[in-house]
């Protein structure tokens, strides 16, 4: 299964939150007096008035919607930054087998990120095609699937199936 694309405020919930308040106030800048000003210099007559349009406010409640989506994505990161920091209080192999398996997959990507990699989470609890994270640093691919066995370790199968998954991606890892 393909890994599914990303929304606008999935990309900017994945950024630093401070990222996403700075790019909604510019962003709505841009969108209040940047358009209008850019149409009404263009010696296009349709344009022009559409620039005019502009200082009227007709383009006022696109830079609202623009400022409240950026500012609810930086929230949305703010939280998952205060989740990752909960695995802080890792102690130890048992503390590892009380978690679920979804928090698990959470903890790992958050060990990739301590290690500077760049973490795109797969599935999001759905069908993720054998594929849990992708992991990205120095322009390589590195592909994760995350196993919390309690009572078995990983077989040959599952390393095989990781091994065409690695191919079909050209992954390095």
């Amino acid at each position: 299964m393909a890994k599914r694309k990303q929304g606008g405020l999935e990309m900017a919930a994945a950024m630093p939150w401070p990222m996403g308040i700075v790019i909604g106030l510019l962003g709505y800048i841009a969108v209040r007096y940047g358009v209008g000003w850019y149409l009404g210099t263009t010696g296009n007559p349709y344009l022009s008035g559409l620039g005019q349009m502009a200082s009227a406010g007709i383009y006022a409640p696109l830079g609202w919607m623009l400022l409240v989506g950026c500012w609810i994505a930086a929230v949305g990161s703010f939280i998952g930054r205060a989740r990752r920091r909960r695995f802080d209080s890792q102690t130890g192999i048992e503390s590892l087998r009380q978690m679920s398996w979804r928090q698990f997959e959470q903890l790992t990507g958050e060990a990739f990120r301590r290690q500077g990699y760049s973490v795109d989470e797969n599935g999001l609890g759905g069908a993720d095609g054998g594929i849990d994270l992708f992991l990205r640093k120095a322009g390589q691919t590195t592909l994760v699937q995350c196993k919390q066995w309690k009572t078995r370790q990983v077989g040959v199968k599952e390393v095989r199936e990781m091994y065409g998954l690695l191919l079909h991606h050209q992954a390095t890892g």
